[in-house]
């Protein structure tokens, strides 16, 4: 189905939302929409009184560069039941997104950001509300004045963080994300001009509820780039068990844009050292089963990011550390992310890091290898050679191709750049 350009209204104007919802259970393949031919990018955006997206129903795709969603949903927070599955977005451009519960859902190939919290017209004061976007560092002034268009003139409440996690309290496992691949994607620069108010960073994983009835995601994150993201690339509040991270970049996080009474422009540049992390939280958020291999971060690296200690034994389980390049951090008064070997439940091994060896087959490395860490240009393609991981150790050190789509060779580079 060709779409045209235009600006959308919403089919649910009390939900601010276009929604699709099921309406033939008996569907075995994709509705697609696709860019009507000439279709400039950006051209197929959503009215003001429409930011939010949400599909609802299966079989559905979205292709095309055309495609410009502001919020987009696979289902609601509080949907019952199975919910949508097998959707398909590849292309597209959006400024967030919250998978509720999702099955047998990919988004791919497809750029996420910028996007801003900023105060409505009634909140906060005027330096921090969207109608001063002209004031807004240059890369978030398209979107803030979007917003500002809005009903209420701002993005607050809205999910603007992308976010996947389950729907419910795990009672019902058809609620449970199962099957979500993200794959190819850039997530960049989402900000918060309130960070006391509206926090943010470059994606929240919660797959808590679903933990606790031993349920197995199956949620892949690969060759993705994060770029300039206020807070941290990914945060995996609880994690989701059965998770695969793989051929990432992930640049560390950046300060906030803004503190709820004033704008500093500077702090959209400045980086914090938070690289991909996911903590325990004294053993409420356990974690199972999860593989972390072959990614590159110039922040640092954990699943320890409260810094428990090892004596709670119930936080992790068969969590894999493998063939990544990062920065070193002390949490809970230990060096490698918070790590010794006495943390049984989470190994580590063929990993270089900053300064410091950390695991079985460590590289201590005196400093990144990568092109560009500079903020405009991030680049972790290779300009030092590094320590390689033989793929004939096991599966969870076997992986084809790189970040790149490039063929990894029998004996592979660490972090996501082969060969």
């Amino acid at each position: 189905m060709q779409v045209a350009p235009g600006s959308y209204p919403a089919t649910n104007p009390a939900g601010n939302a276009i929604e699709i919802n099921p309406s033939n259970g008996s569907l075995s393949g994709y509705v697609t929409f696709v860019c009507q031919p000439g279709a400039a990018a950006d051209s197929v955006d959503q009215a003001s009184n429409a930011f939010n997206l949400a599909i609802r129903a299966n079989w559905v795709a979205f292709k095309g560069s055309c495609f410009h969603f502001r919020v987009l949903h696979v289902n609601y927070p509080g949907d019952s039941g199975l919910g949508a599955d097998h959707v398909l977005i590849d292309g597209v451009h959006m400024d967030s997104f919250q998978l509720s519960g999702a099955h047998d859902t990919t988004i791919e190939n497809s750029q996420i950001g910028p996007a801003v919290f900023c105060d409505k017209n009634t909140e906060g004061v005027p330096a921090t509300r969207c109608s001063n976007w002209a004031n807004f560092p240059a890369d978030w002034q398209p979107v803030a004045r979007w917003w500002a268009a809005t009903a209420s003139g701002g993005s607050t409440g809205e999910q603007l963080e992308p976010y996947v996690h389950d729907r419910g309290n795990g009672s019902d496992t058809n609620a449970c994300t199962t099957n979500v691949t993200l794959a190819g994607d850039t997530f960049k620069e989402m900000q918060s001009t309130n960070v006391n108010v509206s926090h943010t960073g470059g994606l929240l994983i919660d797959g808590g509820a679903c933990n606790k009835v031993g349920w197995n995601h199956n949620l892949v994150l690969e060759s993705s780039k994060f770029v300039e993201n206020m807070s941290y690339p990914v945060e995996m509040d609880a994690g989701m068990d059965g998770s695969t991270f793989q051929n990432n970049w992930f640049g560390q996080g950046m300060n906030a844009m803004g503190d709820g009474t004033t704008i500093t422009p500077a702090n959209v540049t400045a980086g914090n050292g938070v690289g991909p992390n996911s903590g325990c939280r004294g053993g409420a958020h356990p974690l199972a089963n999860v593989l972390f291999r072959f990614n590159s971060s110039d922040g640092y690296a954990t699943f320890n990011g409260n810094g428990d200690p090892a004596t709670l034994t119930s936080c992790w389980s068969n969590v894999r550390m493998i063939g990544n390049v990062f920065v070193d951090s002390t949490l809970g008064g230990n060096p490698c992310g918070g790590w010794t070997s006495a943390y049984t439940g989470i190994s580590m091994d063929f990993n270089s890091v900053v300064n410091r060896s950390c695991g079985s087959h460590p590289t201590a490395i005196a400093a990144l290898p990568f092109a560009s860490t500079a903020v405009g240009s991030l680049s972790f393609d290779l300009t030092t050679a590094v320590a390689t991981v033989p793929q004939s150790a096991g599966s969870d050190y076997a992986l084809s191709t790189d970040y790149h789509g490039a063929a990894r060779s029998a004996a592979t580079n660490e972090g996501a750049v082969g060969p």
